[in-house]
């Protein structure tokens, strides 16, 4: 288990003053925002009614005594002025990002948690299935694919950004269709392979009964990815998954061990399943958000 006081440390991160605010680019995404919370509204959500945005700011809007908050929306981290900007994510690979990290989008990275029928460890199959999107500005989603889309059940669900951009680079052939989570909780090991940024997987493969094969997380979030302990938690790979074969290789051959695993990954998402711990550490943010 990790501390509440640890959480809070870590959620709030290295700010070091003085403070300046970022400039408000109110019809941009991707980019921080002042939001003035009795009267949020923000041209993204219109386009895009289906972002959980408005609904976690609904929810931390009860802690504030500010009616104004600065947020960063959007999967890119925020890179800016020293300032408390409420982010979904810190990029371990950007010196640069910044901000106070908090449920952000919480529905699409928590939602699924624990609402699944899985299945017993022994009665999986010994395999691995993958399915995603192409949200994936770095490519590695796409150099994925292309790996391993020929021999195994990995593939796109849908093409609904990059295709769009540059279609030479995504061919029908990579999209094999949409798996349900019921379905691909079927096999022992799931990649978690990051989009724009973290999986939104990520949750929901943890606490389920099968293994992460995964690198060590790049971003930070709510999920406390620091605490995630490789050969634990999870089964590490390389950062392009070129060892993916050989990581379930060796899953194969330590079974057991593959199942205490899955276990402690269950064990571990379970510590953000209460709501009173969940609300209090967020009312501890916000009020920090509030005093700087």
């Amino acid at each position: 288990m990790i501390s509440i006081d640890d959480r809070i440390a870590f959620y709030i991160g290295d700010q070091k003053a003085p403070f300046t605010k970022p400039n408000d680019y109110a019809k941009g995404y991707d980019v921080p925002i002042c939001i003035n919370l009795p009267t949020y509204k923000h041209k993204y959500h219109t386009i895009h009614p289906g972002t959980a945005y408005p609904l976690d700011v609904a929810r931390l809007s009860r802690y504030s005594k500010n009616p104004n908050l600065w947020m960063q929306c959007g999967d890119s981290p925020y890179i800016g002025s020293n300032y408390p900007v409420l982010v979904k994510i810190r990029d371990t690979q950007n010196p640069d990002s910044k901000g106070v990290l908090a449920s952000l989008e919480s529905p699409r990275h928590w939602g699924d948690l624990f609402k699944h029928e899985d299945m017993d460890w022994h009665d999986k199959r010994s395999d691995f299935i993958w399915r995603g999107a192409d949200t994936n500005r770095r490519g590695l989603r796409l150099d994925f694919v292309k790996r391993y889309y020929q021999d195994y059940n990995v593939g796109f669900s849908q093409y609904a950004q990059n295709a769009k951009e540059t279609p030479n680079l995504y061919p029908q052939r990579y999209i094999k269709g949409s798996v349900s989570i019921d379905e691909m909780l079927k096999y022992k090991y799931l990649p978690v392979v990051d989009g724009n940024d973290k999986s939104s997987s990520l949750g929901w493969v943890l606490g389920s009964n099968s293994v992460p094969i995964m690198p060590k997380p790049r971003f930070h979030s709510w999920l406390c990815e620091p605490w995630l302990e490789s050969g634990k938690h999870y089964v590490e790979c390389l950062p392009d998954f070129s060892d993916l074969l050989e990581r379930v290789a060796w899953c194969r051959d330590h079974d057991q061990e593959c199942s205490e695993i899955a276990e402690n990954g269950t064990k571990f998402m379970l510590q953000f399943m209460n709501p009173m711990t969940e609300s209090f550490i967020e009312k501890k943010i916000i009020e920090y958000v509030n005093e700087h």
